[in-house]
């Protein structure tokens, strides 16, 4: 009797370890599954942090272009309305003559 408890016993081990074994296994997989999403996720926010830096450094450009085509607006501006004074002054110099003839003619 004694040699089949001892041979229960030698089976319920072997179950028992075949059981934990199968269940180290089960968890070793999902471990690793986990471990290549994880890293999966971790490359998409790597990315994500590149992209959005790279963004910003084309807002930061697309800033400066702004200011700088504000200052040449600013420049241009100027620049047409000193030009339409002149046209102003050239108009005006122009019909003083123009004055100045007729009257010389009509006399």
């Amino acid at each position: 009797e004694l040699k089949e408890v001892r041979m229960d016993m030698d089976a319920l081990r072997e179950e028992y370890d075949s059981r934990v074994s199968d269940l180290t296994g089960d968890v070793d997989r999902v471990r690793s599954e986990y471990e290549k999403q994880l890293n999966g996720m971790n490359d998409d926010t790597d990315e994500l942090e590149k992209e959005l830096e790279d963004t910003k450094k084309e807002l930061e450009e697309a800033k400066k272009e702004l200011e700088a085509l504000e200052g040449e607006s600013a420049d241009l501006t100027e620049t047409v309305e000193a030009m339409e004074k002149n046209m102003g002054a050239v108009r005006d110099d122009f019909s003083s003559r123009l004055d100045a003839m007729r009257e010389e003619m009509l006399a």
